[in-house]
């Protein structure tokens, strides 16, 4: 049975960012990063970390979605809904007497159907919205 978590230990996030095929961080990289998180999810198979989800953020109006990540071995079993689900209701109370609100996310390649079943559109989209893009700095 899967449970979740609002929080995992950079070894752990390391782990489940290799076992996905991203990059590996330096340790006190990885704890700057979950420790300044807005929102943070993770989902366990007993002790065993097998996914994570969070948001960063200004607090004012920007949200950005990042690392949402599910173990290969238990994709398909509504995990990775599970913890966006998550994330829309914790965004939902931020929303809570504000005007506005834009939040954003980088959908890996061939997962944008996943995002678009909670609203998102991919970009470049409709009207003035260009590409999203990044940038390494190594």
């Amino acid at each position: 049975m899967i449970t979740y978590k609002h929080d995992i230990s950079a070894t752990e996030y390391n782990n489940l960012r290799v076992g996905a095929g991203w990059r590996s961080l330096s340790l006190e990289q990885a704890e700057e990063g979950l420790s300044n998180s807005a929102f943070l999810i993770s989902a366990w198979d007993e002790d065993r970390p097998v996914g994570i989800a969070r948001v960063i953020s200004d607090r004012g109006y920007i949200y950005l979605i990042v690392d949402v990540i599910v173990n290969p071995d238990y994709q398909g079993q509504g995990i990775g809904r599970h913890m966006v689900e998550e994330i829309d209701a914790w965004l939902l109370q931020e929303k809570e007497g504000k005007p506005t609100m834009m939040v954003y996310l980088m959908a890996a390649e061939g997962k944008e159907e996943f995002y678009e079943k909670f609203g998102f559109k991919r970009r470049p989209g409709e009207g003035h919205m260009g590409a999203g893009m990044t940038k390494w700095m190594e």
